[in-house]
């Protein structure tokens, strides 16, 4: 009985885990979102890149591109060419 009850807590994480992961790996989408976030805009799609504006939690955003920086973060290109972080490994930035 023990075993049963350790095998399906360990399959339960693994399961959470799962979800957790495809969260954060799964690609957006271009579209409308609103901010998660008090956030800047930058020049690219970096953090290290100049920041050019900014944004206030509960802006709505037209997102046009989604740039996938390899890192695990997303980044959306908006109408004026700036760019903002939609999400990383950590966090969901834009909803």
């Amino acid at each position: 009985m023990e075993a049963a009850k350790k095998e399906a807590a360990a399959t339960k994480k693994s399961s959470d885990s799962d979800k957790d992961q495809s969260n954060y790996s799964s690609k957006p989408s271009a579209g409308t979102y609103v901010a998660n976030y008090d956030m800047k805009e930058r020049a690219d799609a970096s953090l290290s890149a100049e920041q050019v504006g900014h944004i206030k939690k509960g802006d709505s955003l037209d997102i046009v591109e989604v740039v996938d920086n390899g890192d695990g973060s997303y980044w959306g290109k908006l109408s004026n060419g700036h760019y903002v972080c939609v999400k990383d490994n950590e966090y969901q930035y834009l909803s």
